[in-house]
């Protein structure tokens, strides 16, 4: 047979304590057995960790991503890969990874991607952490948003670039990136849209 149970910790006790149970086992009129000490270390420190490495594989659609990890306590267990196309949203490009091996994460042509992440222990406490690159992929020809004739910066030029793409019904190179708002039209919009980021 087996026996379980569950008892509630004393309120406040530091990181790093020690709590030591052991049982007396009798059967019928036998001697005591008492079973090996079994010890629990009160964990309350979250882990630390940053990437190391991400390296594209092979120039393909993937990449791998290492990381350093430490924790004064279980040790790190696991953790998830965040990624930031250019100046969007974060979004988990991987998790759950264990803390001792690489993710796989897609990467994208033309596009500028960074990553950050965050741990959790083997105690299950989770790193806090503020959504800032920790490493930065370049895969393929970079363009800036907005930079419709590639010279790496975006001015006025763009704007004229983009409305004579609009006025004589072309259709744009990939790399060009024609629509800068990300709504599925080549519009007047997208010139707003070169214009605003010019005035940030």
């Amino acid at each position: 047979g087996e026996l379980m149970f569950d008892i509630s910790l004393k309120p406040g006790l530091a990181h790093g304590t020690e709590i030591n149970n052991r049982a007396a086992i009798v059967f019928d009129q036998n001697d005591v057995i008492m079973t090996p000490t079994w010890t629990n270390t009160i964990d309350r420190v979250k882990p630390v960790s940053r990437i190391a490495k991400v390296e594209q594989v092979d120039g393909g659609p993937t990449a791998t991503v290492s990381i350093e990890a430490t924790d004064d306590g279980s040790g790190p267990w696991r953790y998830n890969v965040y990624v930031q196309y250019g100046s969007g949203a974060w979004f988990v490009a991987a998790e759950n990874i264990p803390a001792d091996t690489t993710a796989t994460v897609k990467v994208y042509e033309d596009v500028v991607h960074h990553f950050y992440c965050v741990c959790t222990d083997m105690a299950g406490n989770v790193e806090e952490k503020e959504p800032v690159a920790e490493a930065t992929l370049s895969v393929g020809t970079v363009l800036l948003r907005g930079d419709q004739n590639g010279d790496g910066q975006v001015n006025a030029a763009d704007v004229w670039t983009l409305m004579g793409i609009i006025a004589r019904g072309e259709t744009p190179s990939e790399a060009q990136r024609a629509d800068v708002n990300g709504d599925g039209r080549i519009d007047i919009g997208d010139v707003n849209s070169i214009i605003a980021i010019m005035a940030r």
